[in-house]
């Protein structure tokens, strides 16, 4: 089902739909002639199967928004077995009967992001919570406005700009993008990491660039999207 020998290093899979058949699998059917049939072929995997022997990536709160899926995890990292069976073979309701594969056994390093709240909640309400993640890291959203991660926001701005072809910013717009990462850590002597509201931002202020014919993006356009964003919030 999954071919994991081509890259190097262990797979690292992002799913950000951790419905329990996007995790765990399943047995596809088709309808042929008014009787449904399903066959060995029809097996598809899930991205546990895809991060086997690697690392898994799920955001926490897409994952409670699906039956089963939880339940469905927990059991395959307790058991160290992956099954593939319908979502409510689990839970002892009755369903069609189907293929059966053999579980398949399983080494992932599953990784949950969240809120600290979230974590909180789990930690206090499951009692497996604790036991099956035991490693608790917290990032924070603001680092230090020194030279060095200036010269950082610099970089992450002309990479940005480079990936989505965006127009270029001059010094002005970037030391306006940099005065806006204090204002978003509420702080002069902070710059924040919420890097996707630094990254909306240029977009915007990008449009405004094209729409004025300009070569580059420059303070003017920075600030015709800040009014914006906040002319827009209040």
């Amino acid at each position: 089902m999954v071919d994991n020998a081509g890259p190097d290093g262990a797979p690292v899979v992002f799913e950000d739909t951790p419905s329990y058949q996007n995790l765990l699998g399943k047995a596809e059917r088709e309808v042929q002639f008014g009787v449904v049939t399903t066959d060995f072929m029809m097996i598809r995997p899930g991205s546990v199967h895809k991060a086997n022997g690697g690392y898994l990536v799920i955001p926490v709160l897409d994952l409670f928004r699906y039956p089963f899926a939880w339940d469905g995890l927990k059991s395959a990292l307790k058991t160290e077995k992956v099954k593939i069976e319908e979502p409510g073979e689990q839970a002892g309701f009755i369903t069609a009967r189907g293929l059966k594969p053999e579980p398949i056994p399983l080494s992932v390093k599953v990784i949950l992001i969240g809120t600290p709240d979230i974590s909180q909640i789990l930690n206090q309400g499951d009692p497996d919570y604790p036991e099956l993640f035991k490693v608790r890291a917290d990032f924070d959203t603001v680092m230090d406005r020194n030279e060095t991660n200036i010269k950082n926001y610099a970089s992450f701005i002309c990479t940005l700009c480079k990936r989505f072809g965006l127009h270029h910013l001059d010094n002005t717009a970037v030391a306006k993008v940099v005065e806006y990462g204090s204002r978003l850590a509420e702080d002069q002597k902070k710059l924040s990491i919420r890097f996707a509201s630094v990254a909306d931002l240029i977009r915007e202020a990008n449009f405004y660039a094209v729409e004025d014919k300009a070569e580059h993006i420059t303070v003017k356009h920075i600030q015709r999207a800040i009014r914006r964003r906040y002319t827009v919030r209040t």
